[in-house]
């Protein structure tokens, strides 16, 4: 009886365990984002957000990751290989400033060094009087790859909910409030300036914005593209006016966003990015949320459940992300090694799958049209 009752009292303290570790897998912070480095990633590889998690003006920063500067060109010096053995003999001997003037004169480019990734855009989502919220939370599920935020304002709890979908290639916007007719907000996209794109609502509840990525370096943007949000409520009305959607009194609602760009390949950009925007869309709209939801998980953690390291727990992990960041150094916190180690795979994993672009120098995350690491 005795090794029974040991037996059961192991299997239930394994259990609680790896219920620990499953619940332990987020960053979680008591405030909104303040500015884009303290937003939240979500991405599929292709698309990729930055969540804020703000109850009165929400931003959700987009790209896509063949969204580039310029177009296809080439920058190779032509007089490289010509210098390149005069180059070896100076450093054989020994005369490396020589060589190094040579390479400059006749190895680097004499074009451009390299076209910018930029950023998609913004989407914008503003509620109106949510101004004094409370019992603010946010998280990132590192395990479910989903963003979450949630608060109460005038009595009516709210949560938001964001994914990057690979298997139906859309971002997931879920927002849900516990007393019917309660969500109310203005959707609009923009890009940063000095870029112009066009911004149209549709009588199909959807938020199109489109334009040609920037020139740099003398090299005239040609990568065209088009983001797309549909938004699909429960309940209440939906109402298009120039560029913008305006949600109110609704249930619940999910907005899918699809972007695409006329990308090919390193030397075509011939492709029509509208047409696969909306075949993108259309291709998600025949699933519900639910189900959508469901792959996703199921797709991300095929990846992402491969390791788990267990470094232990102390009282730390009851402490917002930013809090134990501050901590580390002179605290005894060893699960938040586990964390930034499966931080990093859930990155790598988020910004770049089989079949898709190599992760950039900034994953697949950047909201500039010119940043500083080009």
């Amino acid at each position: 009886m005795k090794n029974v009752i040991f037996w059961i009292f192991s299997l239930a303290l394994v259990f609680e365990v790896n219920a620990q570790s499953d619940s332990l897998l987020k960053l979680w912070y008591d405030q909104p984002a303040k500015q884009w480095v303290e937003a939240l990633p979500v991405g599929n590889g292709r698309l990729g957000a930055m969540v804020y998690g703000d109850p009165i003006n929400e931003v959700i920063q987009l790209n896509e990751n063949t969204l580039w500067a310029g177009q296809p060109n080439r920058n190779d010096n032509p007089d490289a290989k010509e210098a390149l053995p005069e180059v070896r003999k100076l450093i054989f001997d020994g005369k490396y400033k020589e060589a190094q003037d040579l390479v400059n004169k006749s190895i680097i480019t004499k074009k451009s060094h390299g076209m910018p990734y930029q950023t998609v855009g913004n989407l914008k989502l503003t509620f109106p009087g949510h101004e004094n919220f409370t019992n603010y939370y946010r998280e990132l599920n590192l395990e479910k790859a989903i963003v979450s935020s949630r608060y109460e304002s005038n009595g009516v709890k709210y949560e938001t909910s964001v994914f990057s979908s690979f298997p139906d290639q859309v971002i997931a916007v879920r927002i849900k409030a516990d007393k019917r007719g309660s969500i109310s907000f203005l959707a609009t996209m923009d890009r940063p300036k000095p870029s112009e794109v066009t911004v149209t609502a549709n009588a199909d509840n959807e938020l199109i914005m489109s334009g040609i990525t920037s020139e740099f370096e003398k090299m005239p943007g040609s990568v065209k593209f088009q983001a797309k949000v549909k938004v699909v409520a429960k309940g209440g009305k939906i109402s298009a006016s120039g560029g913008s959607l305006n949600v109110v009194h609704a249930d619940e609602v999910t907005l899918l966003i699809s972007i695409a760009t006329n990308f090919v390949s390193y030397h075509d950009v011939s492709a029509n990015e509208v047409e696969r925007a909306n075949g993108y869309l259309q291709k998600a709209l025949k699933k519900n949320y639910d189900q959508i939801r469901k792959d996703h998980i199921a797709d991300f953690q095929n990846y992402f459940n491969r390791v788990k390291l267990d470094l232990g727990v102390t009282d730390a992990v009851k402490n917002p992300t930013n809090v134990r960041l501050a901590d580390f150094t002179t605290g005894n916190d060893p699960q938040f090694v586990s964390l930034y180690f499966q931080f990093g795979r859930y990155l790598l994993i988020s910004a770049s799958r089989p079949g898709g672009q190599p992760a950039n120098l900034q994953g697949i995350w950047n909201d500039q049209l010119a940043p500083a690491w080009d």
